[in-house]
């Protein structure tokens, strides 16, 4: 495919060596010379190995007419290489008790591995020649684009997604993120393995691609193997996403009705990119907001019987974020608590939220991630997740102390510039009306 053709590169001099994080984070970089990112963060409390290869390319590169394309070429991928079939993958994995699944997002393609780390060696070797060396067979195409289609005529009956797919298309209008995120099945049909050849030959090059380990492995080892599987592959130029500006906030409205037995309303718009330094604000204003207890859930649901759950959620891109206030209802209550649900976003809005509610908040979101990082998958996904959003592979080490420093002031000011209630977009999925 062209991007195997080699140039000698490796991790040679020091400005291409290892950088520890600061803060103790405990993650080492490597750079390779032709600009493959390396991170490694030892942890040694489980035999097991949880790796992620990523490369910059998800929704945010594709086009309305290739809508589809990053999700299907990263299954395919899996499903057989030049000297793998899809069935020598799965077995080969399975003997070695470890599993390998692709991941597709807004901004990033992959797939990721866990397995044992006594393994972790021949794991590797089965990834490394995934990302290098994909067959693109018709026969294994054909069978994916059939699963996603099936996987997209699914969603059509999840009201939930159905509302968060429209409030995304509203909000984002004209940017990619806008696009479903497995993509449109009209061009799953006409995406042939020439095209998926040449989105992994454009994306899948050394300079664009990210692999992450946390677990029970040395850094060393680790960047041995990076360095004999990948050193010698050729940076190549990578081409740029489209520009498209995001929508100023207005006021935008969207009703569609499904044969459902509930509504679903999601009111809010565009928020802080995940860089942002106000997304800790964010990630400190939902945890307010979500989950039972909270002013939301008590206000109407408890003490005012309106809908069967109810939260605010935030989610942060490269480009741009978005937050909403969701309810689920029933038909007849939709007005009554559409009408609440924004008195109550507006009383935040203007008030702030409590000392009460802030503590909570952060005791929550400290916690959780307390747990969450006893996982090396999840340790994994996060110091990635953390890079490649632009925050910094040393993120999670300040997190905590970044959601305690959270002021009160400091959310007032955020939820000024955010909660513009008077032109937030409204999406409503309910039943057929009579």
């Amino acid at each position: 495919l062209g991007w195997l053709r080699r140039n000698g590169g490796g991790f040679g001099k020091p400005v291409f060596g290892a950088r520890e994080a600061p803060g103790g984070s405990g993650v080492e970089r490597f750079d390779l010379a032709n600009g493959l990112v390396l991170l490694v963060q030892e942890n040694h409390s489980v035999p097991i190995v949880a790796l992620g290869a990523f490369a910059r390319a998800g929704t945010r590169n594709e086009t309305s007419e290739t809508n589809g394309i990053a999700p299907l070429t990263q299954r395919v991928m899996l499903k057989g290489t030049r000297a793998r079939s899809a069935e020598t993958i799965a077995e080969e994995m399975e003997s070695l008790g470890g599993t390998l699944a692709p991941v597709t997002g807004a901004d990033n393609s992959g797939c990721v591995m866990t397995i044992l780390s006594g393994e972790f060696a021949r794991g590797f070797d089965i990834l490394a020649d995934v990302l290098k060396n994909p067959a693109f067979l018709e026969t294994e195409a054909g069978r994916e684009r059939e699963i996603m289609k099936s996987e997209i005529e699914a969603q059509k009956d999840n009201t939930v997604i159905v509302a968060l797919e429209a409030f995304r298309k509203l909000i984002y209008g004209a940017h990619p993120y806008g696009m479903p995120l497995l993509g449109a099945p009209e061009n799953l049909d006409r995406l042939g393995c020439a095209d998926l050849a040449r989105w992994h030959e454009r994306y899948y090059v050394p300079n664009n691609l990210v692999l992450c380990v946390s677990g029970d492995v040395g850094g060393s080892e680790v960047r041995d193997l990076v360095e004999r599987a990948f050193g010698r592959l050729e940076r190549r130029p990578v081409p740029p996403a489209a520009t498209h500006a995001i929508p100023a906030a207005e006021a935008r409205l969207k009703v569609a009705e499904k044969d459902v037995s509930q509504d679903v309303l999601i009111i809010g718009g565009t928020a802080p990119r995940a860089a942002d330094p106000d997304a800790v604000v964010m990630d400190v204003i939902s945890a307010a907001l979500d989950g039972s207890g909270n002013r939301l859930f008590t206000e109407l649901r408890d003490k005012r019987s309106l809908c069967y759950y109810t939260g605010l959620f935030y989610h942060g891109n490269v480009e741009a974020g978005a937050f909403g206030g969701y309810i689920g209802t029933s038909p007849q209550k939709e007005a009554g608590a559409r009408a609440a649900l924004v008195e109550e976003m507006r009383k935040v809005a203007k008030d702030g939220l409590t000392a009460e509610e802030i503590q909570r908040a952060e005791n929550t979101l400290v916690g959780n991630f307390a747990i969450e990082m006893q996982s090396n998958a999840a340790r994994m996904n996060r110091i990635a997740s953390d890079f490649l959003s632009g925050r910094g592979f040393d993120t999670s080490a300040r997190y905590a102390d970044e959601v305690r420093a959270v002021s009160a002031e400091r959310i007032s000011s955020v939820l000024r510039r955010t909660f513009d209630l008077d032109r937030a977009t409204v999406v409503v999925v309910r039943p057929p009306q009579p």
